[in-house]
């Protein structure tokens, strides 16, 4: 059995956990509560972040 590493985000309006594809790049856009958000990394972390 192999282990799979899964990268999450925390959504900044409702706080649920979303998880990042694994070919995604900061930058990237995603979506969650109907609004669309911005994936970056910093420090080893993924967050999102409102565009703008």
């Amino acid at each position: 059995m192999s282990a799979v590493r899964v990268d999450l985000v925390s959504c900044p309006v409702c706080a649920g956990t979303l998880e990042v594809p694994p070919d995604a790049q900061p930058g990237d856009p995603m979506e969650c509560c109907g609004k669309r958000f911005i994936l970056t990394y910093e420090y080893g972390s993924w967050a999102l972040e409102r565009p703008g």
